[in-house]
């Protein structure tokens, strides 16, 4: 053999192995562009598509320069495997981004009624009772603070009942039928009769009611060490909501009387990125919880479910149409609704008047709004820093 010249049978081997290599070059290619299409699910899959450009849903494809890169990656568990296909299914995805919550609605005032009202009646609690009836929750430092019955088209104090100058009256609710139990013999065995709360000021006492006769028929005492509103909850019917100065609605089960009531939740109350302390005496209206704040004119409406601020109700004048120089302690406090007529009523601390208003939209802007609604963050010079 001479120097120099290859044998055929190594010429056929050495094309057989760059074939070869050249193959396993093209399969690895194809396995690395399945890997960074697969998170759109077209490469796995053996159906044709019938049109390239777009996805399933109708949505134009990323073409494979812009698609997110994903680096290679160990093996991993089931559970990541989920977490990771999920990051890159939203990345294809936008609108599956959450979205903004929505601004708040502003609302404002119509006057449809006013009557009298006792202006010696620091009203702290309000509510509606059928037909033409309002039950009252007054405070006194030093005493005494008191539950009455009102009628609502004279202002007439129909019967009231005096608290112990101990406690400072605040929030006033009608429970739900039956939710109460422990209440003795003498007033279960009387006819369906509604149950009427009472929550005091820095303190956790309450006191329950026969809210025909005002006979105090039970206690109780809430989870918490200060009470300022109080309301039925919306969404259950065993169980109340109460404030005190913090931002937090508390939701309470209702128990027997004699026990404390025990705490299921709290929602923060938040405008925005705001947090909203000081909601004062509150009224629950069509599935909302609406609250006084304090030293406004203000209403604020939350969603029970979520404690985010839904509307404000502006009610910048109103005090002026009690009197024309009011007083700046003579605050704004007090809402009842009539749930089967659909009617809402305010009233304040010492005011002369107590009207039936309807809310409409305001043309006064969010921010505007905000300027007048939002409570301060403190409250130093009632104790709340």
């Amino acid at each position: 053999m001479t120097r120099g010249r290859k044998s055929p049978a190594r010429g056929v081997r050495a094309v057989a192995v760059m074939g070869l290599a050249a193959t396993a070059i093209v399969v690895a290619l194809v396995a690395r562009h399945g890997a960074l299409t697969s998170s759109s699910g077209a490469a796995a899959s053996n159906t044709a598509d019938p049109d390239p450009g777009v996805t399933s849903a109708g949505r134009p494809k990323l073409l494979p320069s812009l698609r997110p890169r994903v680096a290679p990656r160990p093996t991993l568990g089931v559970e990541e495997e989920a977490r990771v296909a999920s990051e890159e299914a939203r990345a294809d995805t936008p609108e599956a981004e959450p979205t903004a919550a929505t601004d708040p609605k502003v609302w404002t005032y119509a006057i449809a009624n006013a009557y009298p009202h006792d202006p010696t009646a620091f009203t702290q609690g309000l509510v509606f009772r059928s037909p033409d009836t309002l039950l009252e929750s007054t405070g006194s430092v030093g005493g005494p603070s008191t539950v009455r019955r009102v009628d609502l088209k004279t202002g007439a104090v129909l019967h009231r009942e005096n608290l112990d100058a101990e406690f400072f009256a605040e929030g006033l609710a009608m429970l739900p039928p039956g939710s109460v139990v422990g209440l003795g013999d003498d007033f279960t065995k009387k006819k369906k009769r509604d149950v009427l709360a009472q929550i005091t000021w820095k303190k956790n006492a309450g006191f329950l009611y026969d809210a025909e006769t005002l006979e105090r028929i039970g206690t109780f005492a809430t989870p918490l060490r200060d009470g300022w509103g109080l309301t039925t909850d919306p969404n259950s019917a065993s169980g109340v909501i109460v404030t005190d100065a913090s931002e937090s609605l508390t939701f309470v089960e209702i128990g027997a009387s004699g026990t404390e009531w025990r705490e299921t939740r709290k929602a923060t109350v938040r405008d925005g990125d705001r947090k909203i302390r000081f909601a004062n005496e509150l009224e629950t209206v069509r599935g909302e919880v609406w609250g006084n704040v304090i030293e406004t004119e203000c209403i604020v409406r939350v969603d029970p479910k979520t404690g985010v601020v839904v509307g404000w109700i502006d009610l910048t004048g109103i005090k002026a149409e009690v009197d024309p120089a009011p007083r700046r302690g003579d605050v704004m406090n007090g809402i009842a609704y009539d749930e089967a007529g659909d009617r809402v009523y305010v009233t304040g601390k010492k005011w002369s008047a107590l009207f039936e208003v309807t809310v409409v939209p305001s043309e006064r802007s969010l921010e505007e709004t905000r300027a007048r609604c939002w409570p301060p963050e403190t409250l130093p010079q009632y104790g709340y820093p």
